[in-house]
């Protein structure tokens, strides 16, 4: 790992631990339906992702949302659409799996962190890419909904992946179907 990375993941591990984001609560009942919104959100972001479309990416964020992600900042929901579509138009495959969410409520603004990974593949390219990070969420409830005020992405770890091809029906070593 280069100093860069480490130095890198040591603030973002300084972030998650420090009082800013959420917290492991357990919400009151009045929070029940606004934390389900919320997943739902993070859910509709991460299956517009997936299936490459930018209008639907950015459906999710407030007119005024900030997007900082890999040492950049798109403020505003048209310049994180131009974001999205200037990246998106550029990949034939991203996969994105959301895990161990955290959402803490506190009235119409909400703080969540969502680990992910995700495998993508450029178009033209044979290489395909791991990722493990962390999203870092201020989300606020605006007249449509719950929507991204802010939504900050913290890179773990990433690299080249291998796939090896196996034979159609191939069952691996370690599974004992006799």
């Amino acid at each position: 790992m280069t100093r860069r990375r480490r130095s890198a993941l040591r603030r973002s591990l300084k972030v998650i631990r420090g009082k800013r984001y959420a917290r492991p609560v357990i919400p009151a009942n009045a929070d029940v339906e606004a934390e389900l919104a919320i997943r739902h959100l993070a859910a509709s972001y991460t299956d517009a992702a997936n299936r490459l479309s930018p209008e639907d990416a950015a459906e999710v964020w407030a007119p005024d949302g900030v997007l900082a992600i890999m040492g950049r900042e798109f403020a505003g929901k048209e310049n994180i659409f131009e974001g999205y579509r200037r990246t998106f138009i550029k990949m034939r495959l991203i996969f994105q799996m959301n895990h161990s969410s955290l959402v803490s409520i506190d009235g119409d603004r909400a703080h969540c962190r969502w680990w992910v990974t995700e495998l993508s593949q450029r178009l033209g390219g044979d290489e395909y890419r791991l990722s493990y990070g962390v999203y870092q969420d201020e989300v606020v409830r605006i007249s449509v909904g719950w929507r991204y005020a802010r939504r900050q992405f913290d890179s773990i770890r990433g690299g080249p992946i291998e796939f090896h091809p196996a034979e159609p029906g191939a069952v691996p070593t370690w599974i004992d179907l006799a």
